[in-house]
């Protein structure tokens, strides 16, 4: 019973945040609400062999964090519209971000190849050297599949750093700012196709199947739903028109596709699955599951229990920090994934080994820790996102830096339900550097269509 109340509870809050975020299916609050939502909907769908019945604690946690979290939304959204006294409105008449395609010169789409190109070349040879150096194989598949073995269940330091890791953090960025562009020139009032910037992205999407993951895969397509989203409500905002249907129905094939590919994806970086398990079964691991585990973990009841605690503030929360830290301070990274996340079972079912975000916050904070920590997520986000619908523009350039972050920001909420991502992927010492080639490239890019411009006239 306390289960489908709890779902009851998300189901109100998904609707509010529908109507009280502008209608806006791309909002922090009813990006966050509606994974939890469907969450404790597909837990319900395996009550029996999940044992769904969460206990007060877990509701209170879940239910009480997503109220929270559109409270702490709303409340930033009406200061900052106070603030702004209705500028936006008559700013969105006419949305400069929309009106022309942006152009990019030929001689960066040049440069975009090559850089996607070698950086693939010298990362694919990166994780083979680390691959044999520890007893691996040096075929492709074989070389993923060790990786994501020694980066999850090792003591092995397999960061790719020095020249090629600082290629890699520049490649990646430039990704966001490809899929900016073709975003945009999607949504504009003279509409393009960019298959260039697109072949880009693509090349940079593959390498990243290297590391033996399907997240950094599934980061970039949400990350460039986010910025497509964007901008098609700023296109309808200007025609006063409601997208909503379109994008539901959109969103909807989306997940249908994704959900079909998402087991078989495994084979794409070199690991396996049990052909016995239905995919309904499968899905229910990644989509149910976690919340099974917070609730087990919060009462005491896992089957392997969680022994460690932390050892520095926020130690699971801000553990990429840390990571990062302990790298550039000479010593080894404390790597206690085997620890604080061990896999789980119950009634025969697997329950994987991910616990919510809700998980992190308590290990690290209590209760009570764990609603600030959310308030403070829902006010960072919330804020980021009022920035990226506005029409300034960092330095006059041509790319709008607080949009590339909030499609990061986006793809982390989307897995708030499964686990901390969106502490992990911006706080971290790749993430700043990201930033700063966003507001380079978006400069240089300014400076040289300005030039142009001059010429032409």
């Amino acid at each position: 019973m306390s289960s489908v109340l709890l779902l009851v509870l998300l189901i109100a809050l998904l609707v509010a945040s529908y109507l009280l975020f502008g209608r806006r299916l791309d909002s922090p609050a009813f990006v966050f609400v509606l994974f939890f939502a469907l969450a404790v909907g597909n837990g319900l769908a395996n009550y029996e062999p999940f044992a769904f019945d969460l206990h007060p604690n877990t509701v209170a946690l879940v239910g009480g964090g997503a109220a929270l979290f559109v409270a702490v939304a709303f409340c930033v959204q009406a200061v900052w519209n106070k603030l702004m006294g209705g500028r936006e409105a008559s700013e969105a008449e006419d949305d400069l971000l929309v009106r022309e395609p942006l152009h990019v010169p030929v001689a960066l789409y040049v440069l975009g190849f090559a850089l996607a190109l070698g950086t693939t070349w010298l990362l694919a040879m990166s994780f083979t050297r680390i691959s044999v150096e520890h007893g691996g194989p040096s075929d492709l598949l074989g070389v993923m599949k060790t990786y994501d073995r020694l980066a999850k269940f090792s003591d092995v330091d397999v960061s790719i750093r020095g020249p090629v890791g600082m290629l890699v953090v520049i490649c990646d960025a430039t990704y966001y700012l490809w899929a900016y562009v073709v975003a945009q020139n999607l949504n504009a009032k003279r509409r393009i196709v960019n298959v260039p910037a697109m072949l880009i992205m693509v090349i940079i999407m593959f390498y990243t199947l290297f590391s033996g993951e399907r997240n950094g895969l599934i980061m970039r397509f949400l990350a460039f739903a986010f910025l497509y989203l964007n901008f098609l409500y700023r296109r309808y905002r200007t025609n006063k028109k409601n997208p909503t249907a379109r994008i539901c129905a959109v969103i909807a094939i989306a997940v249908a596709v994704g959900l079909l590919a998402f087991r078989p994806m495994l084979s794409l970086v070199g690991r396996s699955f049990d052909e016995r398990r239905s995919l309904s079964d499968y899905v229910s691991t990644y989509l149910g599951a976690p919340i099974k585990n917070l609730d087990m973990y919060l009462n005491d009841e896992l089957p392997a229990p969680i022994t460690s605690t932390p050892t520095r503030w926020g130690d699971q929360t801000l553990a990429m920090a840390y990571a990062s830290l302990d790298h550039w301070a000479g010593h080894d990274a404390q790597k206690k994934w085997d620890e604080w996340q061990p896999f789980q079972t119950i009634n025969g079912r697997k329950l994987g080994n991910v616990y919510t975000i809700y998980y992190t916050f308590v290990f690290d904070w209590g209760y009570v820790g764990g609603f600030v920590a959310t308030a403070v997520l829902a006010a960072l986000c919330e804020l980021c996102f009022l920035f990226s619908n506005t029409q300034r523009i960092l330095w006059n350039g041509s790319v709008k830096t607080s949009m590339l972050i909030y499609s990061i920001l986006g793809y982390g909420l989307c897995f708030c339900f499964f686990l901390n991502f969106v502490v992990k992927v911006v706080v971290n010492s790749g993430f700043p550097r990201m930033v700063a080639v966003w507001l380079v490239s978006s400069s240089g890019l300014a400076f040289l269509n300005g030039r142009t411009e001059k010429r032409a006239s």
